[in-house]
């Protein structure tokens, strides 16, 4: 490559820009978002646990003839 042809190359992409990339506030914000969705699930598994609890009560206790005691969902 002669200093002509070096030259004309930076010329050339002078003009190109190449924005900068922010790869550690990417992976934040992903590593942000994989920890709410377990929080998330978490939270999710535990309420749908406690519902299925209390049907569970509520149909034993029907099956068997007594009167079933509310139970609070929290």
């Amino acid at each position: 490559m002669t200093r002509r042809d070096q030259q004309l190359l930076e010329r050339q992409l002078s003009h190109l820009h190449i924005p900068e990339r922010h790869d550690g506030a990417l992976m934040l914000t992903m590593t942000a978002l994989f920890v709410a969705g377990l929080f998330l699930g978490d939270w999710h598994a535990a309420t749908a646990e406690a519902k299925l609890q209390q049907t569970r009560d509520m149909t034993v206790a029907a099956l068997s003839g007594t009167v079933p005691t509310s139970t609070l969902v929290r």
